[in-house]
């Protein structure tokens, strides 16, 4: 059951537990800088990115019951366009210049 369907159970403790956990879930994957668009953490994502054993299609999997489908595909592109961007800035300098007088 999704947290969403599970909060809105009419069974009291089904709603309860559904509540508590769509909170702990919104604390530690959701960005507080206090703006009104959630966005979700993107520390987290590059975890479950770079886990062997989900990759890039558990983060699609993840974000699909979150967003609709074309804000998924938005989503996951900002996350793989944001990985990129960590991986150029840490990327050893002289290897990058080694690789353009190559080709």
């Amino acid at each position: 059951m999704h947290l969403r369907e599970l909060s809105t159970s009419e069974d009291i403790d089904l709603s309860c537990m559904g509540l508590s956990m769509k909170d702990k879930f919104e604390k530690y994957w959701l960005n507080s800088d206090g703006c009104d668009v959630q966005e979700y953490n993107t520390l987290f994502a590059f975890a479950l990115i770079l886990d062997p054993r989900y990759k890039v299609q558990s983060l699609k999997l993840c974000f699909e019951k979150l967003y609709t489908d074309q804000d998924t595909i938005v989503e996951v592109a900002n996350m793989m366009f944001k990985l990129k961007k960590l991986f150029v800035e840490y990327m050893p300098k002289g290897r990058n210049n080694s690789t353009e007088t190559s080709s």
